[in-house]
């Protein structure tokens, strides 16, 4: 199994934790962005960028979420991070898709504003953001040590 990855990428990080949880073997390349691997570039022809996870014979597996996902279902027994309830799986889905679509997104603009003002505006939705991640984490957890019960999950570090 290999992982095509560039240090400083959350979702580099977020799939390196799941191959250490589930204590998966892996080959770790990285890649320089700004002159990309013709792996790379054959691995992920349209979108050219990482994580990328090749494995055997396997078509290779892009976006972080659904390599995640193809960790869990091959080797499901060690820390499942999707539950089997199909209600709870959607939700689980859900604040992955938040996580990925909202905070990053407003981080990563917190990160390139220098502007003083626009800087505490994208402050407070990210308060506001971690408020009600919380509250979700409250609600969805069920009295329970994680996001997903009692196991870690994939929705349990909104930065994981």
């Amino acid at each position: 199994m290999k992982l095509l990855g560039a240090t400083g990428s959350v979702f580099v990080t977020r799939v390196k934790s799941i191959l250490k949880l589930k204590s998966i073997e892996y080959e770790y390349i990285e890649e320089d962005l700004c002159n990309k691997s013709e792996l790379l570039l054959t691995s992920n022809p349209i979108l050219q960028k990482v994580p990328v996870l090749i494995h055997a014979n396997e078509q290779p597996i892009i976006e972080s979420l659904a390599i995640m996902e193809y960790l869990d279902e091959i080797q499901h027994d060690v820390h499942p991070l999707i539950p089997s309830n199909p209600s709870d799986r959607a939700q689980c889905r859900i604040w992955a898709y938040i996580v990925d679509t909202v905070f990053h997104a407003q981080l990563n603009k917190f990160m390139l504003t220098q502007e003083k003002e626009r800087r505490e505006e994208l402050k407070e939705r990210i308060i506001e953001g971690f408020v009600m991640l919380e509250e979700a984490f409250v609600k969805l957890s069920k009295g329970k040590a994680f996001f997903g019960g009692d196991d870690v999950d994939y929705r349990s570090d909104p930065l994981f």
